[in-house]
Parts: C-alpha cells; structure tokens; sequence
C-alpha cells in the first residue's frame, strides 16, 4: 500500500538551535506633582475709652495640602513567543486528530483508487507539517495556533491586564507597559510536561533562518 510522504512527528528536537537569552524590559512611572496650598491672613482693629488703642493679627487657618492624585497606571501591551505557542499547538490533540484523519482519508482513496485525491491529500499533509516547522523553529507568525485560540484571547487578556495582545515589540517607550502572556497561551492547548519541556528548550534558542526549515523534508 502506498505510504502517505508526510509523518507527523509531535516530537521537535530543539537541541541544535543557538541560546537566546533576550528579554524586554517593563518600565513603570509613578510622579505626580502637588498642588501647593494658600494662605489667608487678615487683621482686625479695636478701639476702647478706657485704654489706648490697639491692633491684633489673627491668622485664618494653617496651610492646608490637598492629597496626591494617584499614579496614572501605564497601558499593558501583552506579547508572546510565536515558536513557544506553535510548538504547543503543533503537539495538541486536536493537530494529532487532523494527522490522524488525513492518513485515514488517504488510505481510503487509496483503496477506492482514487489517486488523484490520494495525491491531493498527500500534499496537504506534507504543506501543513512544514508549515509547523517554519512557525517552531524559525518565527513564521503562529496563525494557525492564534486563530484556533481566538474566542478566549479576551479571557488572556482580561487575565493578565493588557489591552492587546501581539506577537513582539519590537520597540515599546516608557509610555506603556509589556506583559509577557505566552505561558498562558500556551495553556489553552492542555499541553503535556513533555510539551512544557520541549516549550522551555525553544525558548531558550534562538529562532533558525527561515530559509533554512523551508528546506527540511516534511518527514522530519
């Protein structure tokens, strides 16, 4: 029987890829200035028949500060690491479900004879594996992983305080807040400790030149 080309192989070795140590910092802003307060003076005057005339000076009040406004807080920008998000999609049981399916529906067409869908299938297998491997090992965007996870991007969000969430910044001023939510991405595919490990090795390298996964076979 003919052998589909593509294996999906949920195992990713991370071990060749290069350390990447970078993190962005999150800068905060917390001055305010005061309002200063008045003073009021005024004197009065009085006079008597019996005694000289004389003069006293009453102050109104002493000075009186009005409370500090609290710190303005900063917009949070939440950002996530692609690879890290893909790998964990990628070892999902809903991505080893669809594996399964198209293996299934091409042993089908196989056995009907029908080579033209056998070949179509073939390639949309071969297509969605390499696919996986540009998003995990070098940094093509994790749309696939994003869009599947798309109806509880407002829960993250919520959760963690930010107003967005984005791949990466490449550049954020002191003018707002970045808030790293990958770890809570990646908890919406259920992952398994193996994954977690697997998460925290790719995390620690940097992402390979794209144009080097896209030459890697889809069995791999």
């Amino acid at each position: 029987m003919h052998t589909p080309s593509f294996i999906y192989r949920p195992r990713l070795t991370l071990s060749h890829l290069r350390r990447n140590t970078r993190r962005g910092p999150s800068p905060l802003l917390a001055i305010l200035p005061v309002i200063a307060a008045c003073l009021l003076l005024f004197s009065g005057c009085a006079t008597s028949s019996k005694a000289a005339p004389s003069s006293k000076v009453v102050p109104a009040s002493a000075t009186t500060r009005q409370p500090a406004a609290p710190p303005t807080a900063l917009p949070r920008i939440g950002v996530y690491d692609s690879r890290a998000v893909s790998l964990a999609y990628g070892r999902s049981g809903d991505v080893a479900r669809f594996f399964n399916d198209l293996r299934a529906r091409h042993a089908r067409a196989m056995e009907a004879g029908d080579r033209d869908l056998a070949k179509k299938l073939d390639e949309e297998g071969q297509s969605r594996q390499i696919r996986l491997h540009l998003q995990v090992f070098s940094n093509a965007p994790a749309e696939d992983a994003i869009e599947h996870a798309r109806a509880r991007l407002p829960e993250i969000a919520a959760a963690a305080g930010v107003c967005a969430i984005v791949p990466a910044a490449d550049f954020h001023g002191t003018s707002v807040q970045v808030v790293d939510v990958t770890d809570m991405l990646v908890a919406l595919f259920d992952p398994t400790p193996q994954t977690l490990k697997l998460v925290r090795e790719c995390r620690d390298q940097k992402p390979l030149p794209i144009e080097m996964i896209a030459q890697m076979p889809a069995d791999e």
